[in-house]
Protein backbone atom coordinates (compact mmCIF):
# COMPACT_ATOMS: atom_id res chain seq x y z
CA UNK A 1 0.00 0.00 0.00
CA UNK A 2 1.41 3.38 -1.03
CA UNK A 3 1.81 5.39 2.18
CA UNK A 4 1.72 8.74 0.33
CA UNK A 5 -1.66 8.07 -1.30
CA UNK A 6 -3.95 8.35 1.79
CA UNK A 7 -2.27 11.52 3.03
CA UNK A 8 -2.49 13.19 -0.38
CA UNK A 9 -6.13 12.17 -0.75
CA UNK A 10 -6.98 13.50 2.74
CA UNK A 11 -5.30 16.85 2.02
CA UNK A 12 -7.20 17.20 -1.26
CA UNK A 13 -10.54 16.49 0.45
CA UNK A 14 -9.73 18.94 3.24
CA UNK A 15 -8.84 21.72 0.78
CA UNK A 16 -11.99 21.16 -1.28
CA UNK A 17 -14.22 21.17 1.80
CA UNK A 18 -12.51 24.23 3.25
CA UNK A 19 -12.96 26.20 0.02
CA UNK A 20 -16.68 25.44 -0.01
CA UNK A 21 -17.41 26.35 3.61
CA UNK A 22 -17.82 29.68 5.41
CA UNK A 23 -14.65 30.95 7.06
CA UNK A 24 -16.18 32.73 10.05
CA UNK A 25 -16.32 30.44 13.10
CA UNK A 26 -18.95 31.30 15.67
CA UNK A 27 -20.47 29.10 18.42
CA UNK A 28 -20.23 25.41 17.52
CA UNK A 29 -19.22 25.99 13.92
CA UNK A 30 -16.52 23.30 13.82
CA UNK A 31 -16.03 20.01 15.63
CA UNK A 32 -12.98 17.73 15.75
CA UNK A 33 -13.80 14.13 16.63
CA UNK A 34 -12.42 10.61 16.93
CA UNK A 35 -14.30 7.30 16.88
CA UNK A 36 -13.50 5.03 19.85
CA UNK A 37 -14.92 1.93 18.14
CA UNK A 38 -12.58 2.48 15.19
CA UNK A 39 -9.65 2.82 17.61
CA UNK A 40 -10.60 -0.63 18.97
CA UNK A 41 -9.42 -2.09 15.63
CA UNK A 42 -6.01 -0.41 16.25
CA UNK A 43 -6.85 2.27 13.67
CA UNK A 44 -6.03 5.95 14.41
CA UNK A 45 -8.79 8.18 13.06
CA UNK A 46 -9.88 11.80 13.03
CA UNK A 47 -12.94 13.64 11.76
CA UNK A 48 -13.80 17.27 11.07
CA UNK A 49 -17.39 18.54 11.00
CA UNK A 50 -18.56 21.96 9.82
CA UNK A 51 -21.85 23.75 10.42
CA UNK A 52 -23.34 24.76 7.05
CA UNK A 53 -26.72 26.08 8.22
CA UNK A 54 -28.85 25.97 11.39
CA UNK A 55 -29.87 22.33 10.72
CA UNK A 56 -27.09 21.06 8.45
CA UNK A 57 -23.48 19.95 8.91
CA UNK A 58 -20.87 18.32 6.69
CA UNK A 59 -18.17 16.02 8.04
CA UNK A 60 -15.18 14.08 6.75
CA UNK A 61 -13.63 11.20 8.72
CA UNK A 62 -10.28 9.61 7.91
CA UNK A 63 -8.73 6.40 9.28
CA UNK A 64 -5.29 4.94 8.57
CA UNK A 65 -3.85 1.65 9.86
CA UNK A 66 -0.26 0.67 8.99
CA UNK A 67 0.44 -1.59 11.97
CA UNK A 68 1.49 -5.25 11.98
CA UNK A 69 0.41 -7.57 14.78
CA UNK A 70 2.70 -10.18 16.35
CA UNK A 71 3.77 -12.91 13.93
CA UNK A 72 2.39 -16.41 14.51
CA UNK A 73 2.51 -19.89 13.02
CA UNK A 74 -0.74 -21.44 11.75
CA UNK A 75 -1.89 -25.04 12.19
CA UNK A 76 0.10 -26.11 9.10
CA UNK A 77 3.33 -24.64 10.45
CA UNK A 78 3.33 -21.69 8.03
CA UNK A 79 4.49 -18.27 9.24
CA UNK A 80 1.70 -15.68 9.24
CA UNK A 81 2.02 -11.88 9.54
CA UNK A 82 -1.38 -10.62 10.81
CA UNK A 83 -2.34 -7.11 9.71
CA UNK A 84 -5.27 -4.79 9.09
CA UNK A 85 -3.51 -2.32 6.79
CA UNK A 86 -5.99 0.12 5.26
CA UNK A 87 -7.01 3.71 4.81
CA UNK A 88 -10.57 5.01 4.63
CA UNK A 89 -12.23 8.37 3.94
CA UNK A 90 -15.92 8.93 4.80
CA UNK A 91 -17.65 12.25 4.03
CA UNK A 92 -21.15 12.67 5.49
CA UNK A 93 -23.93 15.24 5.27
CA UNK A 94 -26.29 15.48 8.25
CA UNK A 95 -29.69 16.99 8.98
CA UNK A 96 -30.24 17.85 12.68
CA UNK A 97 -33.84 17.86 13.94
CA UNK A 98 -33.13 20.37 16.74
CA UNK A 99 -30.13 22.39 15.51
CA UNK A 100 -26.60 21.62 14.34
CA UNK A 101 -24.53 19.61 16.85
CA UNK A 102 -27.52 18.98 19.15
CA UNK A 103 -29.45 15.74 19.75
CA UNK A 104 -30.96 13.68 16.90
CA UNK A 105 -29.80 13.65 13.27
CA UNK A 106 -30.03 11.63 10.07
CA UNK A 107 -27.20 11.51 7.56
CA UNK A 108 -26.01 10.28 4.19
CA UNK A 109 -22.42 9.08 3.90
CA UNK A 110 -20.04 8.03 1.15
CA UNK A 111 -16.87 6.03 1.67
CA UNK A 112 -13.78 4.93 -0.20
CA UNK A 113 -10.81 2.94 1.00
CA UNK A 114 -7.95 0.60 0.14
CA UNK A 115 -6.87 -2.40 2.21
CA UNK A 116 -4.35 -5.22 2.65
CA UNK A 117 -5.68 -7.38 5.49
CA UNK A 118 -5.34 -10.97 6.69
CA UNK A 119 -3.96 -13.41 9.23
CA UNK A 120 -6.14 -12.20 12.13
CA UNK A 121 -8.43 -14.63 13.95
CA UNK A 122 -11.50 -12.39 13.91
CA UNK A 123 -13.46 -12.23 11.70
CA UNK A 124 -12.89 -15.90 10.83
CA UNK A 125 -12.56 -15.41 7.05
CA UNK A 126 -9.34 -13.41 7.63
CA UNK A 127 -7.57 -16.13 9.61
CA UNK A 128 -6.19 -18.17 6.70
CA UNK A 129 -6.36 -15.71 3.80
CA UNK A 130 -5.18 -12.21 2.88
CA UNK A 131 -7.27 -9.74 0.88
CA UNK A 132 -5.83 -6.77 -1.01
CA UNK A 133 -7.97 -4.30 -2.93
CA UNK A 134 -10.37 -1.38 -2.62
CA UNK A 135 -13.95 -0.60 -1.64
CA UNK A 136 -16.48 2.19 -2.16
CA UNK A 137 -20.06 2.69 -1.09
CA UNK A 138 -22.93 4.80 0.20
CA UNK A 139 -25.17 4.62 3.25
CA UNK A 140 -27.67 6.34 5.52
CA UNK A 141 -27.22 6.84 9.25
CA UNK A 142 -28.96 7.89 12.44
CA UNK A 143 -27.18 9.42 15.41
CA UNK A 144 -27.51 11.33 18.64
CA UNK A 145 -25.13 13.82 20.22
CA UNK A 146 -24.81 14.75 23.90
CA UNK A 147 -23.12 17.93 25.16
CA UNK A 148 -20.42 17.47 27.82
CA UNK A 149 -19.98 21.13 28.63
CA UNK A 150 -19.31 24.02 26.26
CA UNK A 151 -16.33 22.49 24.43
CA UNK A 152 -16.90 18.72 24.53
CA UNK A 153 -19.50 16.28 23.30
CA UNK A 154 -20.11 12.61 22.63
CA UNK A 155 -21.91 11.13 19.64
CA UNK A 156 -23.30 7.66 18.92
CA UNK A 157 -24.36 6.64 15.42
CA UNK A 158 -25.17 3.64 13.23
CA UNK A 159 -25.43 3.41 9.46
CA UNK A 160 -26.48 0.90 6.81
CA UNK A 161 -25.92 0.91 3.07
CA UNK A 162 -24.19 -0.65 0.08
CA UNK A 163 -20.49 -1.44 -0.48
CA UNK A 164 -18.65 -2.69 -3.55
CA UNK A 165 -15.40 -4.62 -3.05
CA UNK A 166 -12.76 -5.58 -5.60
CA UNK A 167 -9.76 -7.54 -4.31
CA UNK A 168 -7.10 -10.17 -4.85
CA UNK A 169 -7.25 -13.15 -2.49
CA UNK A 170 -4.08 -14.88 -1.23
CA UNK A 171 -3.20 -17.82 0.98
CA UNK A 172 -2.23 -16.29 4.30
CA UNK A 173 1.43 -17.18 4.62
CA UNK A 174 4.83 -15.91 3.57
CA UNK A 175 4.67 -15.40 -0.23
CA UNK A 176 1.09 -16.72 -0.19
CA UNK A 177 -0.34 -17.98 -3.49
CA UNK A 178 -2.66 -15.63 -5.38
CA UNK A 179 -6.05 -17.39 -5.53
CA UNK A 180 -7.63 -14.94 -7.97
CA UNK A 181 -9.36 -11.59 -8.33
CA UNK A 182 -12.89 -11.21 -6.97
CA UNK A 183 -15.75 -8.73 -6.71
CA UNK A 184 -18.36 -8.58 -3.98
CA UNK A 185 -21.56 -6.60 -3.42
CA UNK A 186 -22.53 -6.04 0.20
CA UNK A 187 -25.66 -4.63 1.85
CA UNK A 188 -25.62 -4.16 5.61
CA UNK A 189 -23.99 -2.05 8.35
CA UNK A 190 -21.57 0.54 6.96
CA UNK A 191 -20.98 2.71 10.02
CA UNK A 192 -20.76 2.31 13.81
CA UNK A 193 -19.36 5.11 15.94
CA UNK A 194 -19.02 6.29 19.52
CA UNK A 195 -17.08 9.51 19.11
CA UNK A 196 -15.62 12.17 21.40
CA UNK A 197 -15.90 15.68 19.97
CA UNK A 198 -14.09 18.94 20.69
CA UNK A 199 -15.83 22.10 19.49
CA UNK A 200 -13.92 25.07 18.08
CA UNK A 201 -15.90 28.27 18.63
Amino acid sequence: MDRKTPLSFLMLCFLLLSAALPHRLNAQQLGIKTNLLYWATSTPNVGLEWRLAPHYTLSATFGYNAFNFSNRTNSEGIAVNPKLHHWLIMPEGKYWFCKAFERHYVGVHLLYGRYNVGGVRFPAFLENHRYQGWTSGVGVSYGYQWALGKRWGIEASLGVGYLYFKYDKYNCGACGENLGTYQRHYVGPTKAAISFIYYIR
